[in-house]
């Protein structure tokens, strides 16, 4: 025969003729709950938003870097100057090390562009990891005004898009490097941002596309991330 009894205040009893009586705190209680929920968020974690060693998930990018590449390359592969320029800043790649996770395009209509910078994985210096983007590029007309636009995919679904207007696209931030109007000539940019902490695992394709005042596609921006 068991027989409970748990007051609205105080400790539960649990009495058994065979057994000793139990007393039950109702700190273990709370104890053993917050163990469960804790556990419960670790495995969550560990599951969704874990994305490993930095190590791990630059050497997972280096090796999907060859098969994106070939994709990629196949719709320039008669358009020279396309591969002269491909060949140069993949060059510059292999002499610093970088795990490439990006490219940014003259234009978007493949044999008719060239390549004008390049998104590099790497380690932080923190423990985590930033992207770093060059691009050196040339204005034939004057640059007065335009738009940015950019379209996020995680694991092939739509995952954030936005527009805004490019010359007022970065202002009010310390390391501001949009300031219009531009002449016609050459100018290069050079980019770094931190990889947040919490990102889920999976791929990130980032499709960001830069036209003029004419509404003219300037450049475009292509980057695939993949976390472990």
């Amino acid at each position: 025969m068991v027989i409970t009894f748990c007051p609205v205040f105080g400790k539960c009893y649990i009495s058994i003729r065979t057994m000793r009586k139990v007393t039950v705190n109702k700190k273990t209680i709370c104890g053993t709950c917050l163990l469960i929920v804790f556990s419960m968020l670790f495995s969550v974690y560990m599951v969704y938003f874990n994305k490993g060693p930095p190590e791990e998930i630059l050497a997972s990018n280096k090796r999907r870097e060859d098969a994106k590449r070939s994709d990629l390359t196949e719709l320039d592969k008669d358009n020279e100057m396309f591969q002269e320029s491909l060949e140069k800043w993949d060059t510059f790649m292999k002499e610093h090390n970088y795990v490439s996770v990006g490219d940014i395009y003259s234009s978007c209509e493949p044999g008719d562009r060239v390549l004008v910078g390049k998104t590099a994985l790497m380690k932080d210096g923190r423990g985590g990891l930033k992207s770093k983007t060059w691009i050196n590029f040339t204005l034939e007309d004057s640059l007065t005004d335009g738009e940015f636009s950019i379209d996020v995919k995680y694991n092939n679904k739509n995952l954030y898009d936005n527009k805004w207007d490019l010359c007022t696209l970065d202002e009010n931030r310390k390391d501001r490097m949009i300031f219009c109007p531009y002449k016609p000539g050459s100018y290069s940019w050079v980019k770094e941002k931190r990889i947040p902490g919490l990102l889920p695992k999976g791929q990130y394709i980032t499709k960001a596309i830069i036209t003029n005042q004419e509404e003219q596609k300037c450049l475009m921006f292509l980057i695939f991330l993949y976390t472990l």
